[in-house]
């Protein structure tokens, strides 16, 4: 998941994009629509929100015809002191 997050650069993937793709990655098959829409929000949003707080993401939103969607993106370390700090968090 973090490679995809990276491979994205500033453009960033959403929220669905980076569903799809730990879904191909880890073979994952979901029998009904409704388990891979909590996958999506439990799952995978919990890991996203989390990486937020810790300041590795941001998210930027766009609006769209039904509300906005996410687009995460990981976030551009300004300092070696940031860096330094980041390392010691993982």
């Amino acid at each position: 998941m973090e490679k995809k997050l990276r491979d994205a650069g500033q453009v960033g993937i959403t929220t669905t994009e980076l569903s799809l793709a730990v879904q191909v990655e880890f073979g994952l098959d979901f029998a009904t629509s409704g388990e891979r829409e909590a996958f999506q929000r439990q799952s995978l949003k919990n890991r996203l929100l989390e990486w937020q707080k810790r300041g590795v993401l941001e998210a930027t939103y766009e609006a769209i015809s039904n509300g906005r969607v996410a687009r995460w993106r990981m976030k551009q370390p300004v300092t070696l002191a940031e860096l330094a700090e980041r390392a010691s968090r993982t």
